[in-house]
C-alpha cells in the first residue's frame, strides 16, 4: 500500500485536529489577498486567524499562506502575504492551524529516516506465459 504525501499529511492533520478542505464559491481579491467560501460561514469571525491556508488546485496550487483575518459574514480569509493572482471559484484548499510545509518536511524526514524499517521486499517469482 502506498500513499501520497497529501494524503498522509491529511490523516496526520486529522489526527490533530486541524485540517479542513473547502473550495472557494467566489473570486477571491483581484490582488490575491482573499479566498471566499461561503462553507466556511459555520465558524465564528476571526476563527481561522493565525492558521494557514494551502492552495491545492488551480494557478497557485501548492502555495501556503498565514492567515491575517476570517469574516464569518462572508466566509472570507485574507493572508498576510498575496497570492501571485486571484484565487478563483472552484480552486480547492485546506485549513490548517500548523503550517503544512512543515508537516511535509517532517513526514518526508521521518520516511527517509526510517526507510529500512517501512521497507518490505516482495519477490514475485510467479511466471506467466501465453497458452
Amino acid at each position: 500500500m502506498s500513499s501520497s504525501l497529501a494524503t498522509i499529511r491529511e490523516r496526520f492533520s486529522r489526527a490533530l485536529g486541524d485540517y479542513r478542505e473547502e473550495a472557494a464559491t467566489s473570486n477571491g481579491a483581484a490582488d490575491g489577498t482573499t479566498i471566499v467560501a461561503t462553507a466556511l460561514k459555520d465558524r465564528q469571525d476571526d476563527f481561522y486567524n493565525d492558521w494557514y491556508v494551502k492552495v491545492t488546485s488551480g494557478t497557485y496550487s501548492g502555495s501556503t499562506r498565514f492567515i491575517s483575518d476570517f469574516a464569518q459574514s462572508t466566509g472570507t480569509i485574507t493572508v498576510l502575504a498575496a497570492f501571485g493572482g486571484q484565487i478563483v471559484s472552484g480552486v480547492t484548499f485546506e485549513l490548517h492551524r500548523f503550517n503544512p510545509d512543515d508537516k511535509d518536511t517532517i513526514i518526508q524526514q521521518t520516511i527517509t529516516s526510517n526507510f529500512p524499517a517501512f521497507h518490505r521486499r516482495i519477490m514475485n517469482e510467479t511466471l506467466i506465459t501465453n497458452d
